[in-house]
């Protein structure tokens, strides 16, 4: 879909090509990343090349294999986009959220369990699930309930 909005809309201006591409493009690598959020780097690597090919072509920026000329790390912060893992991040948290608020429901063995309040720095920390299968440790409910417990408080 990249592609074809490259050959379509090469000689539009950003304002121009940043909206298909938000339009079309961007919701595919959201579309349940608050579930599948990889946690392999092969992955992570595909997901940030196509952002980083989305920026630029939205930026008019050539790809030059031997010397970068400029930074696409920049070239997102220039564009107001967050990177990619840090949106799954959030769509992660917000899905938890909407769990622990009864706003989504859950088969009962896997709502989160609060943690004790003594010793845990925040009230709303969980219990870590005990993993039974290796694939379950990178599942959504353990990773997220990882990073929310290290949340600081507010």
């Amino acid at each position: 879909m990249l592609d074809f909005l490259r050959q379509t809309l090469h000689r539009c201006p950003q304002h121009l090509k940043e909206r298909p591409y938000k339009a079309t493009v961007h919701p595919k690598l959201e579309y349940c990343s608050s579930i599948w959020d990889p946690h392999q780097q092969k992955y992570i690597n595909k997901l940030e090349r196509t952002q980083c090919r989305a920026t630029r072509f939205v930026k008019n920026v050539s790809h030059c294999r031997d010397i970068s000329l400029t930074s696409v790390t920049a070239t997102v912060h220039d564009l107001g986009w967050e990177s990619l893992l840090t949106h799954s991040l959030h769509h992660r948290l917000t899905m938890l959220y909407r769990v622990i608020n009864g706003l989504l429901k859950l088969q009962q063995e896997y709502y989160p369990t609060p943690r004790n309040h003594s010793t845990c720095e925040h009230s709303k920390q969980f219990q870590h699930f005990q993993q039974k299968v290796y694939l379950f440790k990178y599942a959504f409910l353990p990773r997220t309930i990882s990073d929310c417990n290290v949340l600081p408080t507010s």
